[in-house]
């Protein structure tokens, strides 16, 4: 089954026009309303973290499992890979040191793979955290010291042994166009932008 992947709410994020983080944002409430835990498989079982919580999103309230959720745009041929082949994925991490020093807390990683094109969504990735330790997290080269946050340093996260998990057929999905949502907030900040520059033009001269 393929469904669409759902906007997030411009009532509940005005302030964000990053793409990726609502991408993110909008992965995490579609694994929270329509997948099952992929430990103990109960349905309606997650609970969302608060926003920025470091290295979780998401915990089972029926057996405690916690997940952190990743999207992945790819193109449908790469999915297709992913999917037959069970090549390696690479993606991008969080904070190095911090993605470290969470190894401990036995935290399972769900990938959310959407086609880059039509949002669809038809399968996601569960990496168990038995499967994961320090050579999948690759560190990333520090930010400049001219940089907004200077010395950060990210990571990637490197995978080649995972569950491919398939949506239900029975569930039941929403299908709302989040690309069109996405170009409509980008479209309305530009028309706000001109607005505000005529104005302040008119009153000035």
């Amino acid at each position: 089954m393929t469904s669409t992947l759902e906007m997030t709410s411009n009532e509940t994020f005005p302030e964000w026009t990053s793409k990726s983080r609502i991408v993110g944002e909008s992965c995490e409430r579609f694994v929270m309303q329509n997948l099952k835990c992929c430990r103990c498989s109960s349905k309606n079982s997650f609970r969302k973290y608060k926003i920025n919580e470091k290295a979780k999103d998401v915990c089972c309230l029926n057996c405690d499992q916690v997940y952190q959720i990743k999207a992945k745009g790819m193109t449908a041929k790469s999915i297709s890979c992913i999917k037959e082949k069970n090549t390696e994925i690479k993606i991008i991490g969080g904070d190095y040191k911090s993605t470290l020093a969470h190894l401990d807390e036995n935290i399972d990683y769900l990938i959310v793979l959407y086609d880059k094109l039509s949002y669809n969504i038809d399968v996601f990735l569960h990496i168990q955290h038995e499967d994961v330790n320090e050579e999948n997290i690759i560190p990333r080269k520090p930010l400049s010291l001219n940089a907004k946050r200077a010395g950060w340093q990210g990571c990637y996260l490197h995978f080649n042994r995972y569950r491919v998990k398939h949506l239900d057929r029975e569930q039941q999905i929403r299908s709302v166009e989040f690309k069109y949502y996405y170009y409509f907030k980008v479209i309305f900040r530009l028309m706000w932008i001109i607005m505000m520059g005529f104005f302040v033009y008119y009153y000035k001269y």
